[in-house]
């Protein structure tokens, strides 16, 4: 339902944005101002777009299991020599500095 709301305010701007290029055009379509107006009312678009497909939500789990794992990996020091992160850290309930490799 969000999805077809979403693509029918889109759609909506969209047919607004081209209903003002063509009133515009009729006005006078050599003018420079035109031109710019244009262009920025383009970029405006383009910006709303961009914006409506970056506003999709985050999965966040029940458990919080993404936040206990997020903060494992922010704790456990990584090493270049093993360019890993020790997979038994996440197991142990307690971290400890004994583990540097």
């Amino acid at each position: 339902d969000e999805n077809e709301l979403r693509k029918k305010q889109e759609q909506a701007l969209m047919e607004k944005l081209l209903e003002q290029e063509a009133l515009m055009e009729q006005q006078d379509p050599k003018s420079p101002s035109h031109k710019s107006k244009r262009q920025q009312q383009e970029l405006i678009a383009e910006l709303r777009r961009r914006q409506v497909k970056d506003n999709r939500h985050v999965y966040e789990g029940k458990d919080g299991a993404i936040e206990d794992i997020i903060t494992v990996l922010k704790t456990v020091p990584f090493t270049a020599r093993t360019a890993k992160r020790g997979s038994r850290f996440f197991c142990e309930p307690v971290l400890t500095e004994e583990y540097h490799y």
